[in-house]
């Protein structure tokens, strides 16, 4: 939460281009190491607490500030090697939280509007189902080809960051 603290109080003055390209290149060497030398992540690292609050703080920031907050928990919470299942609900966990968090910021920015809230509403029952879809999906994945796919899925957002840093 104190991500999205820092993200509310810097939102003016914060690059967004500047910090969804720092995120994607985050995200890409993150995302080419493990492909590269998968035998790193074959162990599980052990949770650090300094290390969650370090990684979480700064996904809640590019949360708030450039919707771009997964590639920077994945870099902390994927080479804890969790359960798929684990790893997915924390994760879901972590972001819902988050992003109803955010909410109070966000009206106080007054980036809150009835157009955005009824397209909310409307997602709403897609987010459902795709939450249904993935439960689903990954109680069926084995751990290693979750992994795998979970880290490719890391570079694409990467590289589609780096673009958007880019590009403008």
């Amino acid at each position: 939460m104190g991500g999205i603290a820092v993200g509310w109080a810097t939102a003016s003055i914060v690059p967004v281009r500047g910090v969804t390209l720092i995120v994607g290149v985050i995200g890409l060497g993150f995302a080419l190491n493990a492909l590269i030398r998968p035998a790193l992540d074959a162990v599980p690292r052990p949770a650090r607490g300094r290390a969650a609050t370090i990684w979480g703080g700064l996904a809640g920031y590019t949360s708030f500030v450039s919707h771009a907050g997964a590639p920077l928990w994945q870099v902390y919470a994927q080479p804890l090697r969790l359960s798929p299942l684990i790893y997915a609900g924390t994760t879901t966990w972590f972001f819902a939280i988050g992003n109803w968090v955010k909410l109070i910021p966000y009206a106080a920015l007054g980036q809150l509007s009835p157009a955005n809230l009824a397209t909310a509403a409307v997602l709403m029952p897609v987010s459902l189902a795709a939450v249904w879809v993935g439960l689903r999906l990954v109680r069926i994945i084995p751990p290693a080809l979750f992994y795998r796919l979970i880290t490719w899925g890391l570079l694409a957002v990467s590289l589609r960051l780096i673009w958007q840093g880019l590009a403008g």
